[in-house]
């Protein structure tokens, strides 16, 4: 009986209490990555805020109210939408010769480099490095950019 105490606590205890969530779908084709302003539990997150303060490109209204986009590639590749309404913002990533998308490993991966990881790095404001970059609270959902590369990365579990 014990040991049936200590695993399930040791599962439940592993269990992300995150405000970043994954969703993959059929063949790895798709997946996003969604930051919520409140963890599993209901607790308050403000990394959907912030991240919204740090993209520098006008603002659209909405069917939901205002929000940003960034669009990254002509197919699409990289997707970054982030909205008043819920607080909420959301990493769609397409599968191309840029991404990694692995919905047995609960992982996903955005990398460019040269003039267009310049021109997205462009779109958020920089920290004293001269360099975008931004890590969620639950250390799940990730980007750095400078002028010369650009990866985003996030994952169940890191």
């Amino acid at each position: 009986m014990k040991l049936t105490i200590i695993v399930l606590c040791s599962f439940i205890c592993s269990l992300s209490f995150s405000a970043t969530r994954l969703r993959f779908f059929i063949g790895d084709h798709n997946a996003i990555a969604f930051i919520t302003p409140t963890d599993i539990y209901g607790n308050a997150d403000s990394d959907s805020i912030n991240l919204y303060q740090m993209m520098i490109v006008p603002e659209q209204d909405t069917m939901l109210g205002k929000g940003k986009s960034i669009v990254m590639g002509d197919n699409g590749d990289f997707n970054l939408v982030c909205g008043e309404y819920r607080n909420q913002c959301q990493v769609i990533l397409n599968k191309t010769a840029n991404t990694v998308i692995s919905s047995s490993k609960k992982y996903m991966r955005f990398e460019i480099s040269g003039d267009r990881a310049a021109q997205l790095t462009s779109m958020f404001k920089l920290n004293s490095n001269g360099e975008a970059y931004f890590k969620s609270t639950d250390k799940l959902f990730r980007f750095s950019g400078n002028s010369q590369s650009f990866l985003f990365e996030a994952s169940d579990s890191y």
